[in-house]
């Protein structure tokens, strides 16, 4: 069994000060305690200045009650000063049954309110309050999910009520079960408001949206029902020229429909970078440009050629990313899908096109080597060829180091089939020499 303190309403009216915290105690009597409703075990919680409980998830759990059982509710005011020694000081009280107050969340739905008792010295300041105003407290009171329920009519028992107040009708007791929890029949309105939708992230009081027991009748399933989809067709197997195309540009993502999108997008980043890239190169071609035939290097044909080279490259790679920057980067995905279809409605020719940029850059860059090559040459030979060496060795390392292994391992088992050679060889001579000398 489990209590939730939902929120106050007109305790405000029972303190002189503007805002303060209530602090809410529910006891219990122990099982075979007094009479007296100030029992333990006690909960307490404390509500916010508005009246609202912070914390909706902080449920009382009590154990061992029946329906007999008192509870007693107790509104405690403490001082917010901060010298020690303060005390609470009680404000509002009330005593009911455990089962009165299911029975009347039963009635009032999902949320109870509970009428408070103030004091004699409180009262002087409800006089001034508006008709119908009273301190309440909102409860909802959880069953445990093994209890007994019992739908029974009986008389109620008028003397077990003295501590509890008269807003709340009694309930029956049961007979020979104090675990049992017996609750009144259900009208037809509690049956029909179980079948109520009720708005999502609504508070406990609102009334239902739709009463309509018809439109209930003929809604519709919540859950989806099961729609067999189609498969998209399979593409056809890619030609020759076709898997050799696709082996350098990103024809084999661009034909089908559901990745083209993220092709084309990657396809985008690949001309922004290029472009950069381009562009430093043409500014190292202008400097060499600048170079007077008499400096410090020697600048022979062979050098003059590999600059020009490097320049028409770079030249022709940066106009050729800016055409499709400005062609197919800022417009629609479908715009872009469209003009990048050619006369055969395939995206053969613009993915080979597409990789014009990087070719002409990476043209431009191999020239531009072969430049910087031929003028070191002619400073110093020797460093040219061990750097070379160098770096040609650890851009191919994993070539080399298969090599040897795949070398070391036919060595080897050429080795093994000699030996087996020679071992049979001999020993088929020492067989023939022992047949002779017998």
């Amino acid at each position: 069994m489990g209590f939730l303190v939902l929120r106050s309403s007109g305790l405000h009216l029972l303190r002189p000060e503007k805002s303060w915290r209530p602090i809410i105690t529910i006891q219990v009597e122990s099982k075979g305690g007094s009479v007296d409703c100030d029992a333990t075990p006690c909960h307490e919680t404390t509500l916010g200045s508005d009246g609202q409980n912070p914390n909706q998830k902080e449920v009382f759990y009590i154990h061992d009650v029946s329906l007999q059982s008192k509870i007693s509710i107790k509104v405690w005011h403490r001082s917010q000063s901060k010298r020690k020694g303060r005390k609470k000081i009680l404000v509002a009280n009330a005593c009911y049954m455990l089962g009165d107050l299911i029975k009347g969340q039963n009635e009032a739905g999902q949320c109870l309110d509970v009428r408070l008792n103030t004091l004699s010295s409180n009262t002087k300041r409800l006089k001034g309050a508006r008709l119908g105003v009273w301190p309440k407290l909102s409860l909802r009171v959880r069953l445990p999910s093994t209890a007994k329920l019992h739908y029974e009519e009986q008389p109620s028992d008028d003397d077990s009520l003295s501590c509890c107040s008269d807003s709340i009708p009694s309930t029956p007791r049961s007979e020979g079960h104090d675990d049992a929890i017996i609750l009144p029949p259900p009208t037809e309105q509690e049956l029909k408001r179980r079948l109520q939708p009720y708005m999502i992230d609504s508070d406990d009081e609102m009334a239902p949206l739709l009463t309509d027991e018809a439109y209930l009748n003929s809604a519709p399933p919540i859950l989806p029902q099961y729609s067999e989809t189609e498969k998209p067709p399979d593409l056809p197997a890619m030609g020759v020229m076709q898997r050799i195309v696709a082996s350098f540009t990103m024809y084999a993502e661009l034909r089908d429909e559901s990745h083209y999108e993220r092709a084309f997008s990657r396809q985008q980043m690949e001309w922004s970078y290029v472009g950069g890239l381009l562009t430093a190169l043409a500014a190292v071609d202008t400097a060499v440009f600048s170079i007077s035939p008499g400096s410090l290097f020697i600048i022979n044909p062979i050098a003059q050629s590999f600059i020009a080279m490097s320049s028409t490259a770079c030249g022709l790679g940066i106009f050729c990313d800016a055409w499709f920057i400005f062609r197919y980067n800022f417009v629609p995905l479908e715009t872009a899908r469209t003009r990048s279809r050619d006369m055969f409605d395939s995206y053969f020719f613009f993915s080979l096109s597409a990789r014009v940029p990087i070719i002409c850059m990476l043209l431009s860059g191999l020239t531009l080597m072969g430049f910087l090559g031929v003028v070191a040459w002619t400073v110093w030979p020797a460093g040219l060829l061990i750097m070379s060496f160098v770096v040609g060795m650890l851009m191919s390392l994993q070539f080399l180091v298969f090599g040897a292994w795949w070398f070391v391992g036919k060595v080897m088992c050429a080795g093994r089939k000699v030996r087996k050679v020679i071992k049979w060889v001999v020993g088929r001579d020492s067989g023939e020499e022992t047949s002779n000398s017998a």
